[in-house]
Parts: C-alpha cells; structure tokens; sequence
C-alpha cells in the first residue's frame, strides 16, 4: 500500500486543478484508482443505489457504476498510517485563495463540544477542505448524499 503525501504545494496544484497530481479526482474509474493506489484493503460493494466504497485507511472514495463520485482525506481517520501529511495553517491557504481570486466559502461546522476549533472552506467546485485548531486534516471533493 502506497503511503499519500500531501504537501502544500499539492494542495495549491489540487485547488487550482480540481486534481490531484496523481490523477485522483472525481469522475475517474474505478480501474484508474486502483492504478493509482493499489488495492484496498476495505471495499464495501455498491447496492442499488448505495454507493461503492473503497477505502485506504485515511482516504475514502465512493464510486456509482464504477466511476468516482466523491471521496475524502481524513488525517484524524489515518488508522493504517498511510498519510504523511504537511501542517498546513487555514490563513496560509486562505491567502493563496485571496491571491489567485479564487471564490471560496468560510463555514463554521458544528461537530459536537469542539465545535469551534473546526472550520471548513468550501470552493465554488465541490472542494471542501476542513481545519482543526486552523489545521488542515480534511479534504474532499464531490457532493456527498
């Protein structure tokens, strides 16, 4: 199992891109994840219309007829220790947002007593990135539900 970087710079390359540099985004097959990360070692079978999931500790992807719809990076979920992921404080990539006048959406999040030391940003192209005591430790793309 490969282990996911996430530097600053991938994250700045994913919001101006939609993209990760690996090639993971949403509308991607099936076959193309696994290319990209191997195997995984959850993989929960779509139903009807319940979504596939495929799961790498850290990072989940959903898929619907095989093609990515969503899927989400977690560090607080990293129970396989296959993230390495930089510290990345919320003003530094609200000022790349500011700088390169990318349109982005400021949130407060409710999620139980700690409420106030979680924040997401949410872009204009169904990118949501999640701070913690202003941290990074969440990135998803797609709409979820």
């Amino acid at each position: 199992m490969n282990t996911i970087e996430i530097t600053a710079d991938n994250i700045k390359y994913f919001i101006r891109n939609g993209v990760f540099e690996n090639g993971l985004t949403v509308g991607i097959t099936k076959e193309k994840v696994i290319q990209i990360f191997g195997n995984s070692p959850l993989f929960e079978p779509q139903k009807k219309k319940k979504k596939a999931i495929m799961g790498w500790g850290a990072l989940n992807i959903y898929l619907y007829s095989s093609v990515v719809t969503n899927f989400s990076i977690n560090n607080t979920f990293n129970y396989l220790d296959n993230l390495n992921m930089e510290i990345i404080d919320k003003e530094t990539i609200i000022k790349y947002l500011k700088n390169n006048s990318i349109y982005f959406d400021d949130k407060p999040y409710v999620l139980d007593d700690d409420s106030d030391n979680i924040k997401y940003i949410l872009l204009n192209n169904d990118i949501h990135l999640g701070f913690w005591n202003d941290k990074l430790f969440y990135i998803s793309q797609g709409k979820f539900g």
